[in-house]
């Protein structure tokens, strides 16, 4: 049931996005330490072995397309942002460098404790991961990356 009710979500787009949006990225998956000793990778922590998902909402609309990336870098992040918003549009992230150069941008710093400056938060991006993470959590297969593909585009 929950499948079905993901595919129905699935939308595909033909235009872009010309109002400010908000933009982020996360990491999906389950923790090593949660995992049985043969599924853990035994390097790193934080997103190893996690698959990575951008997301871009729409402010007005507060419409979301989220999609599996093969990197968080700043080549394809940005490429992800330009291919859905507007080359007017204002851009709203977090502080990763990933995301500096973009036109319209600005962002504010989750590390030092500032979430909203005026207009610019990425407040509704990050109720959207949340809230796609717990619906993801326990229904589908962590460690296979396409298994994230239905809550995303």
């Amino acid at each position: 049931m929950q499948q079905r009710i993901r595919e129905a979500f699935v939308e595909e787009r033909t235009s872009v996005f010309s109002w400010p949006v908000e933009v982020d990225e996360t990491y999906v998956g389950r923790l090593q330490k949660n995992k049985h000793g043969k599924d853990k990778l035994n390097v790193g922590r934080g997103a190893v072995g996690k698959t990575d998902v951008a997301g871009v909402k729409d402010r007005e609309t507060s419409m979301v397309v989220a999609e599996v990336v093969q990197q968080t870098n700043k080549q394809t992040l940005q490429g992800f942002v330009r291919s859905l918003t507007a080359s007017g549009a204002a851009v709203y992230t977090d502080e990763a460098k990933a995301y500096n150069g973009l036109a319209n941008h600005q962002s504010v710093r989750h590390s030092s404790a500032e979430y909203v400056i005026g207009n610019v938060h990425t407040n509704g991006m990050e109720s959207f991961v949340v809230h796609a993470q717990a619906g993801v959590q326990g229904h589908v297969p962590q460690d296979q990356p396409e298994a994230h593909a239905p809550i995303c585009r």
